[in-house]
């Protein structure tokens, strides 16, 4: 059986014009990894969420990275540096050895 755990990422613009993000990377994570949203626009002092989802489907410990990229939406090539997000996650199977004593 397959167990899903999603984490929300919040972005929050705190400056005074609109900016477009991008999630880069997104392409070349596991198949276990599933991402919301890859890209958008935020308006000044308003928020936006990405919904990461990992679902365990084998045995395995990951630790993939995207990055986050930020500029402003007027074309003046004023960017953020790239910010590496790190995603952490382990799927492992639990089994159980039960014995019943006959007395």
């Amino acid at each position: 059986m397959e167990k899903k755990l999603t984490k929300t990422l919040t972005l929050k613009n705190v400056c005074s014009i609109p900016v477009k993000w991008k999630l880069s990377g997104v392409d070349g994570l596991p198949e276990e990894f599933a991402v919301s949203k890859t890209n958008g626009t935020i308006k000044p002092c308003k928020d936006e969420t990405v919904e990461i989802t990992f679902t365990a489907k084998k045995e395995q410990k990951f630790n993939p990275k995207i990055t986050l990229e930020v500029e402003d939406v007027e074309g003046y090539n004023i960017k953020q540096d790239p910010k590496p997000i790190e995603l952490r996650a382990e799927a492992f199977k639990i089994s159980l050895d039960i014995k019943f004593s006959h007395e």
